[in-house]
Protein backbone atom coordinates (compact mmCIF):
# COMPACT_ATOMS: atom_id res chain seq x y z
CA UNK A 1 0.00 0.00 0.00
CA UNK A 2 1.29 3.08 -0.98
CA UNK A 3 0.64 6.49 0.94
CA UNK A 4 0.09 9.82 -1.01
CA UNK A 5 0.42 13.29 1.00
CA UNK A 6 -1.54 16.34 -0.68
CA UNK A 7 1.01 19.52 -0.67
CA UNK A 8 -1.13 21.30 1.73
CA UNK A 9 -1.18 18.13 4.21
CA UNK A 10 3.11 18.22 4.21
CA UNK A 11 2.21 22.43 4.46
CA UNK A 12 0.13 21.71 7.72
CA UNK A 13 2.08 19.07 9.09
CA UNK A 14 5.37 21.48 8.76
CA UNK A 15 3.18 24.20 10.25
CA UNK A 16 2.43 22.60 13.53
CA UNK A 17 5.77 21.17 13.79
CA UNK A 18 6.79 24.78 13.50
CA UNK A 19 4.64 25.87 15.70
CA UNK A 20 5.50 23.08 18.35
CA UNK A 21 9.51 24.27 18.06
CA UNK A 22 8.58 28.10 18.30
CA UNK A 23 6.41 27.27 21.45
CA UNK A 24 9.34 25.28 23.29
CA UNK A 25 11.05 28.11 23.07
CA UNK A 26 9.18 30.55 24.45
CA UNK A 27 8.71 27.92 27.11
CA UNK A 28 12.00 27.97 28.22
CA UNK A 29 12.79 31.64 28.25
CA UNK A 30 9.45 32.08 30.23
CA UNK A 31 9.69 33.55 33.92
CA UNK A 32 6.89 31.64 34.39
CA UNK A 33 6.58 28.31 32.86
CA UNK A 34 4.04 26.83 34.12
CA UNK A 35 1.73 29.79 33.32
CA UNK A 36 3.14 30.27 29.90
CA UNK A 37 2.50 26.80 29.62
CA UNK A 38 -1.07 26.93 29.77
CA UNK A 39 -1.51 30.30 27.88
CA UNK A 40 -0.29 28.15 24.98
CA UNK A 41 -1.70 24.80 25.62
CA UNK A 42 -5.06 27.02 25.29
CA UNK A 43 -6.75 27.00 22.06
CA UNK A 44 -6.39 31.11 22.18
CA UNK A 45 -3.09 30.71 22.99
CA UNK A 46 -2.19 28.34 20.13
CA UNK A 47 -4.23 30.73 17.73
CA UNK A 48 -2.12 33.80 19.15
CA UNK A 49 0.81 31.64 18.11
CA UNK A 50 -0.28 30.55 14.47
CA UNK A 51 -1.76 33.89 14.18
CA UNK A 52 1.65 35.61 14.61
CA UNK A 53 3.46 33.22 12.38
CA UNK A 54 1.08 34.13 9.75
CA UNK A 55 1.44 37.86 10.18
CA UNK A 56 5.19 37.56 9.93
CA UNK A 57 4.64 35.81 6.78
CA UNK A 58 2.76 38.59 6.16
CA UNK A 59 5.60 40.88 6.53
CA UNK A 60 7.72 38.87 4.10
CA UNK A 61 9.47 36.67 6.76
CA UNK A 62 9.77 33.65 5.66
CA UNK A 63 12.99 31.62 6.96
CA UNK A 64 12.63 29.65 10.73
CA UNK A 65 15.15 31.93 11.89
CA UNK A 66 13.27 35.13 10.99
CA UNK A 67 9.86 34.31 11.45
CA UNK A 68 11.17 32.97 15.26
CA UNK A 69 12.80 36.52 15.93
CA UNK A 70 9.02 38.38 15.05
CA UNK A 71 6.80 35.90 17.04
CA UNK A 72 9.50 36.53 19.64
CA UNK A 73 9.29 39.71 19.64
CA UNK A 74 5.49 39.90 19.34
CA UNK A 75 5.39 37.28 22.79
CA UNK A 76 7.64 40.02 24.70
CA UNK A 77 6.37 43.15 23.45
CA UNK A 78 2.78 42.45 22.69
CA UNK A 79 0.54 41.04 19.63
CA UNK A 80 0.28 44.51 18.21
CA UNK A 81 4.32 45.36 18.30
CA UNK A 82 3.87 45.83 14.73
CA UNK A 83 1.46 48.80 14.87
CA UNK A 84 1.95 50.09 18.34
CA UNK A 85 5.93 50.70 17.73
CA UNK A 86 6.54 53.18 14.51
CA UNK A 87 9.78 51.88 15.08
CA UNK A 88 8.92 48.54 14.18
CA UNK A 89 6.28 49.17 11.93
CA UNK A 90 8.69 50.95 9.88
CA UNK A 91 10.96 47.89 9.73
CA UNK A 92 8.64 45.99 8.52
CA UNK A 93 7.27 48.44 5.86
CA UNK A 94 10.88 49.17 4.79
CA UNK A 95 11.73 47.85 1.16
CA UNK A 96 15.26 48.53 1.49
CA UNK A 97 15.95 45.76 3.74
CA UNK A 98 15.89 41.91 3.42
CA UNK A 99 13.61 39.74 5.46
CA UNK A 100 16.53 38.71 7.40
CA UNK A 101 17.90 42.45 8.31
CA UNK A 102 14.19 43.16 9.08
CA UNK A 103 13.92 40.58 11.75
CA UNK A 104 17.36 41.26 12.65
CA UNK A 105 16.17 45.03 13.21
CA UNK A 106 13.32 43.87 15.24
CA UNK A 107 15.52 41.81 17.65
CA UNK A 108 17.69 44.44 17.90
CA UNK A 109 15.01 47.49 18.67
CA UNK A 110 13.16 45.02 21.50
CA UNK A 111 16.49 43.94 22.82
CA UNK A 112 17.39 47.61 23.15
CA UNK A 113 13.74 48.58 24.60
CA UNK A 114 13.80 45.99 26.87
CA UNK A 115 17.31 46.97 28.41
CA UNK A 116 16.29 50.47 28.77
CA UNK A 117 13.03 49.32 30.55
CA UNK A 118 15.39 47.39 32.84
CA UNK A 119 17.61 51.05 33.25
CA UNK A 120 20.50 48.95 31.63
CA UNK A 121 20.84 52.11 29.57
CA UNK A 122 21.10 55.59 29.90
Amino acid sequence: MLLTFQKHQLQQLGDSRFAGKLRNILLEGAADPAATRAQLASPQGDAALRGQIAKAHGHGLSSELDVARYVITSWLLGLDFDTRFPAMAEVLASDRLTPSQKAEALERIAETLLATLRGEVS
